[in-house]
């Protein structure tokens, strides 16, 4: 079994997912963040603590391929506060809620509509959800599943030893929460 010596949020998982300046090399990292990110917390969201803070990456630059992008935000999720864009410049704007759909714990945000009027630069952009979701986890959940992210972003590869961590504590032997 990891010993996780120090709990971490979510605030640490999106600067790990912009370490990197160079924008040819961030580009990749931001879109692989996005699958990445997504699997894992589709697997802890049912379990995650109430009024938590989600924080994607997504670049611009296939705007007209990829207009709108989506997360599942699967459990209990109770409702969505808030969502907002954040550019590399510092500039973040507010997300209508007419720019985006929630039904059934599934997020779609159209991004053309949520940016309408401001220069569609091809910058990478943060996408934060702010959300309501049900039942406490414990938290060896919420260190491993960070955990992952944090190792997979300074080694640029998997970590088997958290992928067992996380494996176990979603395993059928997960105590009822």
């Amino acid at each position: 079994m990891t010993s996780i010596s120090e709990p971490l949020d979510l605030p640490e998982v999106r600067s790990y997912l912009a370490m990197d300046d160079d924008d040819q090399t961030q580009d990749a990292i931001l879109s692989e963040s996005i699958s990445f990110c997504r699997d894992r917390l589709e697997a802890v969201l049912p379990y995650y603590l109430a009024d938590r803070e989600v924080a994607l990456k997504k670049s611009l630059c296939a705007w007209c391929l990829t207009p709108s992008v989506g997360f599942q935000l699967r459990g209990p999720v109770l409702s969505v506060d808030e969502v907002t864009l954040a550019t590399r410049d510092g500039l973040e704007i507010t997300v209508s809620p007419k720019c985006y759909v929630e039904f059934d714990g599934e997020l779609s945000i159209d991004l053309r509509a949520a940016v309408e009027g401001i220069d569609p630069r091809p910058v990478p952009i943060g996408v934060t959800v702010r959300y309501h979701a049900g039942a406490h986890v414990p938290p060896v959940v919420k260190n491993a599943l960070l955990m992952m992210v944090k190792n997979r972003y300074e080694r640029r590869d998997e970590d088997p030893l958290t992928d067992a961590v996380m494996s176990s504590v979603f395993s059928e032997t997960r105590p009822n929460i």
